[in-house]
């Protein structure tokens, strides 16, 4: 992509699209087979001399929430890293970071998806940034679902670029496939930051936002729990020891018998920890 076209896309995701506005800016056409002759993937730097076919292109359907069309999206498989490099939009391979970028957005900012770009943009970090680029299974982290139509969804912004999202299951909210079962608080289902924004203090900033959203109220997190996520909540429950009876892990609904106290937890897998030295290192409580 161009300089041109870049600074045309940018200007277009500024604008307040509509979903038809924006099938249109994905929609596959016959330039797409011979656009990204030439390039290198981002990954692994490999060098196509010639240019894609149908088999390195992924399509999915994604539902943005509050919109009733689907919206499907082209991703360009790189054929060495298998990983995603790129995707079709406004007539181009454009990267996925150009996509994540907003120069509007200049300092730390938490900003609820609301339209089909916002939705676009979750779609990317869950799907291509963290499925593709982030995940470690061995760190207890699993692959993310696309998200939820019903989630609350809000993306996290640093420095210009949307660098992670997290998602709640609204409290009252209907348990999906169980008619009869209600979220019993509110629910984080997944919270990332991006791999290279990461230790910088912006999952701790994500938490406080959280907790201010729903003050003096329980707030739940998803079954699993990843390594990182833990030590976030490690670390902010030895800073503010009075919020340790209100966060949760839970599963299902998260109702009495379905939670367990997040504190209690964490020292109890302190005391069970086969390797205690390398335990203590990554979880402190007092």
């Amino acid at each position: 992509m161009t300089d041109e076209n870049e600074d045309l896309l940018q200007k277009a995701l500024k604008t307040s699209l509509t979903v038809t506005e924006l099938k249109l800016l994905l929609e596959l056409n016959s330039e797409y087979a011979a656009k990204w002759k030439g390039r290198s993937c981002t990954n692994c730097k490999n060098k196509l001399s010639e240019g894609v076919n149908s088999s390195d292109v992924m399509r999915f359907g994604v539902l943005p929430c509050a919109f009733l069309d689907d919206i499907t999206v082209s991703l360009l498989l790189c054929k060495v890293c298998n990983k995603c490099d790129a995707l079709w939009l406004n007539n181009d391979w454009c990267s996925i970071d150009n996509v994540l970028k907003d120069t509007d957005v200049h300092k730390l900012k938490f900003s609820q998806a609301e339209s089909c770009v916002d939705h676009l943009r979750m779609f990317l970090l869950s799907q291509v940034c963290h499925n593709q680029q982030d995940l470690e299974l061995s760190a207890g982290e699993s692959p993310f679902l696309p998200p939820n139509p019903s989630d609350l969804s809000t993306l996290i912004w640093k420095d210009s670029h949307a660098v992670g999202f997290y998602t709640i299951k609204r409290k009252g909210t209907v348990f999906s496939g169980y008619p009869m079962s209600r979220f019993a608080l509110n629910m984080v289902d997944a919270i990332y930051i991006r791999r290279m924004w990461r230790h910088i203090g912006i999952g701790t900033s994500a938490l406080s936002e959280i907790l201010l959203k729903y003050p003096n109220e329980d707030i739940g997190f998803s079954d699993p729990v990843s390594n990182s996520l833990l030590r976030v909540l490690c670390n902010y429950l030895s800073t503010f020891p009075g919020l340790r009876d209100r966060l949760w892990v839970c599963c299902f609904t998260g109702e009495p018998g379905y939670r367990w106290n997040v504190y209690l937890r964490m020292k109890r897998t302190i005391l069970n920890a086969k390797d205690r030295k390398q335990t203590e290192c990554s979880y402190r409580i007092p």
